[in-house]
């Protein structure tokens, strides 16, 4: 929904048929949450993190400013699907109290926090000690708030049936903080900190697991919701069109594939799993719920 809550997705409402949510929108959601959910997890390392030494400016530094990044490229989506982008305008200079406006606000306030903190991290900004705590205890609620806002905004469709159910927003928060546990230790690899950190990115890993055995017991539970509440949508998602993407992209290759990598990796330590593998396969599950939730509503 638009600042003047009307849908911000193409819709043929005269034509009877539901809103056509494209893949500009699936982007959104899936960056909008990995982002927020990096974030999240970054802020909660750095609280157990000295800032002195290369590695912690490196892996800080750069992944607030990635996740930011992500952020605001998922921003754009959205933008981009607006029927009047400039409308945006109305947005920023005429604040209301819809979901899109508050959510808009947010994700805002969570980018700004973002860079904030990577400059600070690479100490192009002098912020004492507190000031960075207080920042980040900040910074993890409004992550945490856009997270939440990525299942609102599909939940201020009443007229989907599968969008109803308020599973979703466990759903997706569950997904973000496992989509962003995996793009910060693809963030310490790509930078060269993960053997720095191996201690602590371990305990990410098993953070990450535990994550995901959650996120897969909501998602039962959506789906059986579902068959109740939004039948046609449900069945769907399990046997019908997007069947197979939900059960091998999402359920095989995006949940059950990582959760036994990581368990493999702390209970057989010779097979020497690398860190990058696991998290790849989070972040593919991440992006194949999305879309396949909008494909079966």
């Amino acid at each position: 929904m638009d600042c003047y809550n009307r849908p911000i997705v193409h819709a043929n409402v005269e034509a009877g048929t539901w809103p056509m949510f494209n893949n500009l929108i699936v982007a959104y959601l899936f960056l909008g949450g990995m982002g927020a959910g990096a974030c999240c997890v970054l802020n909660v390392l750095g609280f157990a993190t000295e800032r002195a030494g290369i590695a912690p400016r490196r892996l800080f530094g750069f992944g607030f400013l990635i996740a930011s990044a992500v952020c605001t490229v998922g921003a754009f989506c959205l933008l981009a699907d607006m029927r009047r982008p400039d409308e945006i305008l109305i947005l920023l200079t005429e604040p209301t109290l819809s979901v899109v406006s508050v959510g808009a606000y947010t994700l805002a306030a969570t980018i700004l926090c973002g860079v904030f903190s990577g400059l600070a991290w690479l100490r192009v900004l002098p912020v004492p000690p507190l000031a960075m705590r207080i920042v980040a205890a900040v910074h993890i609620v409004l992550a945490c708030a856009v997270m939440t806002y990525t299942a609102l905004l599909l939940m201020a469709f009443s007229g989907v049936p599968l969008f109803r159910s308020p599973l979703l927003i466990p759903l997706f928060l569950a997904s973000s903080l496992s989509c962003g546990a995996a793009a910060v230790t693809l963030s310490a690899v790509a930078t060269r900190t993960w053997d720095s950190f191996a201690p602590a990115m371990c305990r990410v890993a098993l953070a990450d697991a535990a994550v995901l055995v959650v996120e897969l017991l909501v998602l039962a539970a959506f789906v059986l919701a579902s068959l109740q509440d939004a039948p046609a949508s449900a069945w769907r998602l399990i046997g019908g069109s997007a069947a197979v993407p939900f059960w091998a992209g999402l359920v095989a290759i995006g949940i059950v594939a990582p959760l036994v990598l990581y368990v493999l990796a702390r209970k057989v330590p010779a097979l020497r799993v690398h860190p990058f593998v696991p998290a790849a396969l989070v972040l593919v599950g991440g992006f194949v719920l999305r879309w396949c939730i909008l494909a079966a509503a």
